[in-house]
């Protein structure tokens, strides 16, 4: 099920825009630089440690699960939930205690 955030919001005219959020990002190659990013900094900054031992010793499972959520989430074809099912990310996440450290 898609959310709002997967539409993108109409013009002044009431006309839909061209672009859907997935190209007004730019696209697969912009958003695996963010998934990239987010995990490499999670071996790079002392603030992430937290988090970073939540996750396997090798991240590129987790990096590229999660670079295939969000071009789902951004309107792309539904590639993530073919492969894996709805992410259910609240129940995926609730053995971890998520506590004001993690927030940062």
């Amino acid at each position: 099920m898609k959310t709002e955030l997967n539409t993108p919001p109409a013009d002044t005219t009431g006309q839909p825009p061209q672009a859907t959020w997935y190209e007004l990002i730019g696209g697969a190659d912009k958003l695996r630089v963010l998934a990239d990013r987010f995990y490499g900094l999670m071996d790079l900054e002392l603030q992430f440690a937290v988090i970073r031992v939540l996750h396997s010793t090798m991240l590129e499972g987790s990096r590229d699960k999660f670079y295939w959520f969000l071009r789902d989430w951004v309107g792309n074809p539904d590639l993530y939930i073919e492969c894996f099912s709805h992410p259910r990310l609240c129940a995926r996440h609730l053995s971890y205690a998520i506590t004001s450290l993690e927030r940062v």
